[in-house]
């Protein structure tokens, strides 16, 4: 892929992560391309499809808290506890909470659900070590699962409600 393409598809990507955090999944895909700074042909060449876009932000959700424990699993041997409190703020300034409800709302293809599922368990799975190695050093209590864990920091990240908002849908601007 071309330099400028790929960094339009991230672009697009990093805008459309940022409006389903603040929005929700009934986003406009030309408020995506809008934020994105590129035309909604651009957007549609890199993803054909809503879904094929919402996927690509899971995918990026994935390898940012994949690269986030990889990161921190490095720094384990030399202070647990530093490495442990500092990849729990790492992995909460990822915000799932804030993405999580868009991209359940993505979920009723069955296929989309099952690529959404492979995503959850790789981010799982890496996290699985390094909570082992949390509670051998005490800092969590015996019985904390990934999922359990993976389901606080996604209850504590997700967005409060807006006090002044009446009907919480897209407002027709990027910004709110």
């Amino acid at each position: 892929m071309r330099a400028d393409a790929a960094a339009n598809a991230h672009a697009i990507t990093a805008a459309a992560k940022v409006l389903l955090a603040t929005h929700g999944a009934d986003i406009p895909l030309s408020a995506v391309a809008e934020q994105a700074g590129v035309g909604i042909a651009t957007l549609y060449r890199h993803f054909g499809t809503r879904e094929e876009l919402f996927l690509a932000v899971a995918r990026s959700l994935r390898d940012q808290a994949l690269a986030t424990i990889e990161r921190h699993r490095a720094r384990w041997d030399e202070d647990p506890e530093k490495a442990w409190t500092t990849l729990v703020h790492d992995l909460a300034s990822i915000r799932p909470g804030a993405l999580i409800p868009g991209l359940l709302d993505i979920a009723a293809d069955e296929a989309l659900r099952d690529d959404l599922t492979r995503i959850r368990g790789d981010i799982l799975n890496a996290f699985d070590d390094v909570l082992e190695k949390a509670k051998a050093a005490g800092l969590v209590q015996e019985d904390l699962s990934p999922a359990r864990f993976q389901l606080g920091l996604a209850t504590l990240t997700r967005p409060l409600p807006d006090p002044l908002c009446r009907t919480c849908r897209w407002t027709g601007s990027a910004t709110g």
